[in-house]
């Protein structure tokens, strides 16, 4: 990765054939390919959850994790550098203006939540409906024990949820929103908003789903 040279790229995956990882290799040399089973029923947006809690389990000398979806983010500067000038939080991605839209505006994730979540109290649910403030789980970062916090916090809902949803996101929500809000910082200048072009004055470090004309930090 040109934006952080000395960051070790690791990609867990059930399905690359030998001959697929070794062509993959000739591209990113610098790339690891962890091959993993899967470990539930859940979707596979869900089940990566585990799989990097595990993964952050079995490898103590990881300092710092970024997460993301692998085929519509860009990095345009190191996000390591940012996390630590900034400070220790869980980073996220989020979506639409952050302190103008509740969660409930957002069509999708209002509906998906009494799916995912159909014994979730309604009081819960209200508060959680009407907060400002939607976080996208397409980027993730901070260090070790702020991703273990978050993904220990997440598999626990997600051990409960509906198989019928897809729960990551709104996994992610419920647990920045109900238990870690004071501990989490979205945005710029660790990511930029999703689509809408919100990213700052001098452009974000990791972009969800880029438009053509953005230009990151430089």
């Amino acid at each position: 990765m040109k934006s952080a040279p000395e960051a070790d790229i690791v990609i867990i995956h059930n399905a690359l054939s030998n001959d697929i990882v070794k062509k993959l290799l000739v591209a990113c040399p610098s790339c690891h390919f962890k091959h993993e089973d899967p470990v539930n029923m859940r979707i596979v947006h869900d089940q990566r959850m585990y799989l990097l809690y595990d993964y952050l389990l079995n490898n103590p000398d990881v300092g710092y994790l970024v997460t993301s979806d692998i085929r519509d983010v860009d990095f345009y500067a190191d996000p390591f550098k940012v996390m630590k000038e900034i400070g220790d939080y869980i980073y996220a991605g989020y979506d639409v203006a952050f302190y103008k839209e509740k969660v409930k505006t957002m069509p999708w994730l209002r509906y998906m939540l009494p799916i995912c979540f159909p014994d979730l109290k309604d009081a819960e649910k209200n508060i959680i409906s009407n907060l400002y403030g939607i976080f996208n789980s397409g980027t993730l970062g901070g260090s070790r024990h702020a991703l273990l916090t978050l993904l220990s916090h997440m598999i626990l809902y997600l051990d409960i949820a509906s198989l019928d949803g897809v729960c990551d996101m709104v996994t992610t929500n419920v647990v920045l929103h109900l238990q870690l809000y004071d501990h989490v910082y979205a945005g710029y200048p660790f990511s930029g908003s999703f689509l809408n072009g919100i990213f700052g004055q001098q452009g974000a470090a990791v972009w969800h789903k880029v438009g053509r004309d953005y230009k990151g930090i430089r």
